[in-house]
């Protein structure tokens, strides 16, 4: 389902993490309550995934979760234009300032 519309006009994001992880829990409980679409990209640990070089391109880090929101349509000779954030209170909160409408995860 990736690149189907989603939010505001805004393409689906992807979020990449382990299932074993509690910031992607985080995340993956935060979309369901505001009812946000996403694609999960799953990041094996075990396996070490997070240390493959596709995956630090997205997180020079190594860690999970990742969130990757794409904010224009893929051209045909480029990749979409995005914003990546890598920690899950960062995406929390970019979240909380990109959809308002949802229902609120935080406190005013």
């Amino acid at each position: 389902r990736e690149g189907v519309p989603a939010e505001e006009g805004l393409l689906m994001p992807t979020l990449y993490g382990y299932w074993r992880s509690s910031a992607t829990w985080r995340l993956r409980i935060a979309c369901e309550y505001k009812k946000i679409n996403y694609v999960y990209h799953p990041i094996n640990l075990l396996k070490s995934e997070e240390s493959s070089a596709e995956y630090l391109k997205i997180n020079p880090m190594g860690q999970v979760p990742s969130w990757v929101q794409p904010l224009a349509a893929k051209k045909a000779d480029s990749a979409p234009e995005s914003i990546v954030i890598n920690q899950s209170l960062s995406v929390l909160e970019y979240l909380e300032e990109t959809m308002p409408n949802a229902p609120a995860l935080m406190p005013p």
